[in-house]
């Protein structure tokens, strides 16, 4: 048994190396296309809550004519728990609302990459400062954008690419989508102006 056992001494160990060489290499390879898969489902869930807010924004202004603010808070102590930051889906006193216009107030959850979330009603408040839509046209001052921050530069592109297309040269600042390298990276999507 022992002359057997050598005899196969000469074999196992490539055979070892050989079958680990083909799982790192399968680890390589799939590891980068994981993440991809990754950020493309978050990009995903960020067009799911844009279409989700963006609606609830247009119902809000329709019934009572305003804008709305929809602040996530980071911890239960933070002022942003307060009823007046969050106009789609807690109850306001204003004359003609309708809601809820969301089932629950914005969260950090909301935001894929764990970052805040606001909605805000001022296209010219930093860091978006305006949008260059379609056809050079340009949206600025009253209107809705939703802010997200934390997101990485390769994850905004994809963002980027699932509003307006591919990401040109001047992404960053122009379309629907703005991005700013502050703060981890801060994502800025139009939603609406008034008067669109």
């Amino acid at each position: 048994m022992s002359r057997r056992f050598e005899s196969m001494g000469g074999r196992v160990l490539p055979a070892f190396l050989i079958v680990t060489s083909f799982l790192a290499l399968v680890v390589l390879v799939a590891t980068p296309s994981y993440e991809n898969v990754l950020e493309e489902d978050r990009a995903l869930a960020v067009k799911d809550l844009v279409t989700r807010v963006e609606a609830a924004c247009r119902r809000h202004h329709q019934d009572t004519g305003k804008l709305a603010l929809e602040y996530a808070a980071r911890n239960e102590e933070d002022s942003y728990n307060a009823k007046r930051y969050h106009h789609l889906a807690t109850a306001q006193l204003y004359a003609g609302w309708q809601g809820p216009y969301l089932d629950l107030p914005l969260s950090q959850a909301d935001n894929p990459w764990g970052g805040t979330v606001e909605l805000r009603d001022n296209l010219s408040t930093h860091p978006a400062l305006g949008f260059e839509l379609a056809g050079g046209k340009l949206a600025h001052e009253r209107g809705q954008y939703l802010l997200l921050t934390g997101v990485p530069e390769a994850s905004a592109r994809i963002v980027e690419r699932v509003f307006d297309g591919e990401p040109g040269e001047s992404w960053a600042d122009s379309g629907r989508v703005e991005y700013v390298v502050d703060d981890g990276g801060t994502l800025s999507i139009f939603l609406l102006a008034l008067g669109d």
